[in-house]
């Protein structure tokens, strides 16, 4: 009796308990699609107790009665009329991808953790279960044989465990692993077999027959029969590897305790940021309970963790996470959101690496057609420090910005798995005269971009002013904030969310420097907003969008290594 107990509370009875099976590696749904793609390690659990008697599947419930003529009972099929012998019932089939007793456990079952995952189940079997050891099993359930059309696999959450699971149960010292699993009622086998139970206990793999499935008998050998037959059942799932393990040496007395996080994001930094963090000060959101990460920039990702633990990996269940789907919280912050106009706490985050470089309005340095200013546009425009607003022409406007509707909104959001995960904002565009540093607050109390919202902008100069640990409201501290990022970099305000400077006959967009201050350039340096051509370089861009702050952090500790994870839409 191995110490491999699970409990997913606080505490649990005999019922509620689970047992460890083993940690294997797995394909797994790492992107949310219901299809099992990537190979993962995962820890496989099974239900310490049965939940009753349950028909493998039994196809009766899908006819209906119709007539009864004291000759024949016809029953109904949604596609076709069988009439069968007084009676005789309707057989069940042993696909498992329609059968009844998948439908009951991945729809009405109580599930008892939110960790479960969507993993490949196989469902091949060998020819002759009479002859085959636990390996065999283990080789036959992949690349056996299968009934007809029967599918090779299921892609879902929730079945039952494999003879294979069965067969290596057993203690090896008293019942050799070249055992016939068949022959496992023998002394020494089915006594030693923790996975044994004292009632026959349906498998998940069917035979090579339409209507026949494999069970364990009472006795301790595999055996098959009528899948409309009545056996019981134990639920068997998998979780990630990585999950934590709150405390308990596994034992029955002490499991495991695997608790579901079910913390919002709001709450997390409300209750849980050590000291350290603190809240923004803005003045139009006194009413919201705002918090932010605030720290010292750091040169790589590693040296973060236990000094900004605020890495939440979206729409992907792999470990270590991709860095496509690798973001940082910047906090809960207040922000115009399209449903109700008013300011509302939403929670903020930046892509943890760049999607490549751009000119703040759409060229990429080589083609500008898609750019407000181009090469052949550019010499049309005169502008002065007195005509430099946002109808002359010589303002550059982010909503007109090919980055802004091209990029980031198109190209970029429409390739996310995760983006229902996303919400709608109107963000604002702080605009400040040449050589007029922006300040902490800047954009938050500024005019809106536009009436219109949309998904996806860049950092606010405030947030990246925000991010410093002494709480500066300029750019010239030597502590930067870690929203430096990796180097340079747009924010909105012209390279980034806010708008920028300008004098005569130039244009100019606010940037994080590679030193970490705050700069601005011009037309004719090296980071202004004219495209190809006539811009000698461009930035990295780094994402930044809203999730709602209701979300709940399903594990995670968010460190680098570990970092948050949510339950996504």
């Amino acid at each position: 009796d191995p110490d491999n107990y699970v409990c997913f509370k606080e505490s649990c009875t005999d019922d509620e308990l689970y047992r460890i099976i083993g940690k294997f590696t797995e394909m797994v749904d790492t992107d949310n699609d219901g299809t099992a793609d990537t190979n993962q390690e995962v820890v496989k659990i099974i239900k310490n107790t049965s939940i009753g008697n349950e028909y493998w599947d039994n196809d009766s419930s899908e006819y209906a009665y119709v007539e009864n003529n004291n000759s024949k009972i016809r029953f109904v099929n949604n596609n076709f009329d069988d009439e069968l012998a007084w009676g005789e019932k309707p057989l069940g089939q042993n696909d498992w991808s329609t059968a009844s007793l998948k439908n009951y456990l991945n729809n009405a079952w109580t599930r008892p953790t939110s960790e479960i995952l969507t993993t490949r189940w196989y469902l091949k079997t060998p020819s002759d279960y009479s002859t085959v050891t636990a390996s065999e099993w283990l080789t036959n359930e992949r690349s056996g044989t299968k009934y007809g059309s029967n599918p090779e696999y299921w892609d879902g959450s929730i079945a039952l465990m494999y003879p294979s699971d069965y067969g290596y149960a057993v203690l090896s010292s008293t019942c050799a692993r070249t055992t016939i699993v068949y022959n496992y009622s023998n002394s020494g086998c089915y006594d030693q077999n923790w996975l044994k139970s004292s009632y026959d206990e349906w498998l998940l793999t069917p035979s090579n027959s339409s209507d026949i499935s494999y069970y364990i008998l009472s006795t301790g050998r595999i055996s098959s029969n009528d899948v409309t037959r009545q056996y019981y059942a134990r639920p068997v799932f998998y979780i990630d590897a990585n999950t934590d393990v709150k405390s308990g040496n596994g034992s029955k007395t002490n499991p495991y305790k695997i608790i579901d996080t079910s913390y919002t994001i709001d709450e997390y930094l409300n209750n849980e940021l050590p000291a350290g963090y603190r809240g923004n000060s803005h003045t139009n959101s006194a009413t919201q309970n705002l918090y932010r990460y605030v720290g010292s920039y750091q040169s790589t990702d590693s040296e973060y963790t236990g000094l900004i633990d605020n890495y939440i990996c979206l729409g992907s269940n792999q470990n270590p996470c991709p860095d496509d789907n690798m973001y940082r919280i910047i906090g809960v912050v207040a922000e115009n959101d399209n449903t109700t106009g008013l300011e509302a706490g939403m929670v903020k985050v930046i892509k943890n690496k760049s999607i490549g470089s751009y000119t703040w309005d759409g060229g990429t340095g080589v083609d500008d057609s898609n750019a407000i200013v181009n090469s052949s546009t550019y010499t049309n425009y005169t502008c002065t420090a007195s005509n430099w607003d946002k109808t002359s022409g010589c303002f550059p406007l982010w909503p007109e910005s090919y980055l802004n509707t091209g990029i980031l909104n198109d190209t970029y959001y429409n390739g996310l798995s995760y983006k229902n995960n996303i919400v709608n904002a109107k963000w604002h565009c702080w605009v400040n005269k040449y050589n007029s540093y922006p300040t902490a607050d800047g954009e938050y109390s500024s005019d809106l971009c536009s009436d219109t919202s949309s998904k996806v902008a860049l950092l606010y100069a405030g947030d990246y002013l925000n991010s410093f640990n002494n709480g500066v409201t300029n750019s010239t501290s030597t502590n930067k904030g870690w929203l430096k990022m990796s180097g340079e970099h747009y924010l909105l305000a012209n390279w980034g969310l806010f708008y920028g400077s300008a004098t005569n006959y130039s244009w100019g967009a606010w940037r994080v420097s590679s030193g970490g201050d705050l700069s601005y350039a011009s037309a004719y340096g090296y980071f202004n907003i004219r495209p190809a051509g006539l811009m000698v370089g461009t930035d990295p861009i780094y994402p930044v969008f809203y999730l709602n702050n209701n979300i709940e952090i399903k594990q995670g500790s968010g460190t680098y290594s570990d970092p948050f994870r949510i339950n996504e839409n």
